[in-house]
């Protein structure tokens, strides 16, 4: 059975708090301020480091190489409702036009959270 976690960014202390779904029953006091924060959900995946994947994160894969400029891309992590799974978008403009699935795009053993799109936006 998959573990249902969920963290929370608070955008005034721009910090993350970590919730399994229990919580979020038993006190929902984070929704007193609910319009300044941000729910994201836990893939059930892991990096390379055994770093938990959420959604919102941006992965790299150090097996992948942009041929273009030789650098390293990131990919941020979606739910995409349509395909019904955790995914990246492959394509070059990221629109939305190359969805894939993580389990069919990265080897566990080459992706690594790099950062996540509150705190490092600038990887995006």
């Amino acid at each position: 059975m998959r573990t249902i976690k969920f963290r929370t960014f608070y955008k005034p202390d721009a910090d993350f708090d970590y919730h399994d779904a229990v919580d979020l029953k038993k006190s929902p006091s984070f929704l007193l301020h609910y319009g300044d924060c941000e729910m994201e959900q836990f893939t059930g995946l892991y990096d390379r480091n055994g770093k938990e994947i959420y959604e919102g994160d941006f992965l790299c894969d150090f097996e992948i190489e942009d041929e273009e400029n030789g650098n390293i891309p990131y990919y941020k992590v979606e739910y995409v409702d349509r395909l019904g799974c955790w995914c990246v978008d492959t394509s070059i403009s990221r629109n939305g036009s190359g969805y894939v699935s993580i389990t069919d795009y990265f080897v566990k053993e080459n992706i690594e959270i790099m950062g996540n799109s509150y705190q490092n936006p600038e990887l995006f």
